[in-house]
């Protein structure tokens, strides 16, 4: 069998195990996901609510500061938390001009999961629910993040390990090494509950991989460690902590989205956060699609392409990439739409992998 074996612990999130043959090449590939096994469970006992800790942090570079408590408030309002209707989109990402500019800007929207229309519920659980076909009011099938908003941390960034960028449109964003940066989220990591979801917020903070600063933006990314709090203990007995994570920044407007619905419209505010959580409900455990190219530690990252580096015939497949939706009368947010394959197959990354790297400068 090909993917992941069972995740042999109860010391993490909630989870199950699953497998499917690919009828391509007769090929059965497990995977671990977060939640209930949608063809087992029954009841109350499809609900699965996992606790998402947020921490804040408050990032020191060059001068500047980039308080990630400053949109705590926005990401709590956001789909990723707050109740919404995944009935319709008002707008979705259209081709534009690509491969030339403007492009990937606001298109028409239109119909998402319709057995779910008029159903309040958050981003991922309704990712989720439309994903195994457990949609409906009657469904009873869920997975909840309940938000805990823990103390900000402050991180100063030495000026050989980070500098400060600007978008062509004057959008300043913090832009560290990924090693450093890393190092740091693992120190925090390690006081973490691996029963629950961390969540590490930043406010315009990117990172860029390799000793060049040019070679920029990571914008998020989610990861396993084999334990939290302190590193464990040596007698787990077979059912060792394994400790799931998530970092992502708040993405402000016209780094990268240009005004008026223009050229990466929706590459703004919860985009990064909505990627990392989709992908850890999907694979909360990196090794059942192997190492991430070039990470040391198996961490997925996902690295924006400017317009003129995307590959033709990729992104613009994928019907419905953003969404653009309201949530109880909040602005409006942009989170990444998932692509899901029908009853019985499981979900695809809107992206095709979640490590998507190139060696590309920030927005002009």
């Amino acid at each position: 069998m090909g993917g992941a074996d069972v995740l042999p612990t109860t010391r993490t999130v909630a989870h199950w195990h699953g497998q499917t043959t690919d009828p391509s090449n007769g090929v059965t590939y497990g995977y671990n996901m977060v939640g209930s096994d949608p063809s087992s469970c029954t009841g109350s006992a499809c609900s699965t609510t996992i606790e998402a800790d947020i921490t804040p942090i408050i990032v020191h570079v060059g001068g500047w500061t980039f308080d990630g408590t400053s949109v705590v408030g926005a990401t709590l309002a956001s789909p990723q938390f707050a109740n919404n209707d995944y009935g319709s989109t008002p707008a979705a990402t259209a081709a534009g001009a690509f491969p030339n500019t403007p492009a990937f800007i606001r298109g028409p929207g239109g119909r998402l999961s319709q057995a779910d229309n008029g159903v309040q519920q958050q981003l991922e659980d309704a990712t989720m629910r439309a994903q195994f076909n457990k949609v409906g009011a009657q469904s009873t099938y869920h997975l909840l993040l309940h938000p805990n908003v823990l103390p900000a941390v402050t991180i100063d960034v030495p000026s050989n390990q980070g500098t400060v960028i600007a978008s062509g449109r004057g959008v300043l964003a913090a832009d560290i090494n990924i090693s450093w940066w890393s190092s740091q989220i693992n120190n925090l990591e390690t006081q973490a509950d691996p029963t629950h979801l961390p969540i590490y917020l930043t406010d315009n903070v990117y990172l860029h991989i390799g000793p060049d600063i040019n070679n920029c933006c990571v914008l998020g990314y989610h990861g396993t460690r084999a334990a939290g709090r302190g590193g464990g203990s040596s007698n787990s007995n077979g059912n060792a902590p394994v400790q799931t994570f998530a970092w992502a920044s708040y993405v402000r407007p016209g780094f990268y989205s240009r005004a008026d619905g223009g050229t990466d419209w929706a590459l703004q505010d919860i985009h990064a956060l909505s990627h990392e959580i989709a992908e850890w409900g999907g694979r909360p455990v990196r090794e059942q699609l192997g190492r991430a190219v070039g990470d040391a530690d198996g961490t997925a990252v996902w690295m924006h392409k400017r317009p003129g580096d995307r590959r033709p015939g990729r992104r613009d497949r994928l019907r419905h990439r953003h969404q653009h939706v309201r949530a109880g009368g909040e602005p409006e947010r942009h989170p990444e739409r998932r692509r899901v394959l029908p009853s019985g197959g499981r979900g695809a990354s809107s992206r095709g992998s979640c490590a998507s790297r190139a060696a590309t400068p920030a927005p002009r």
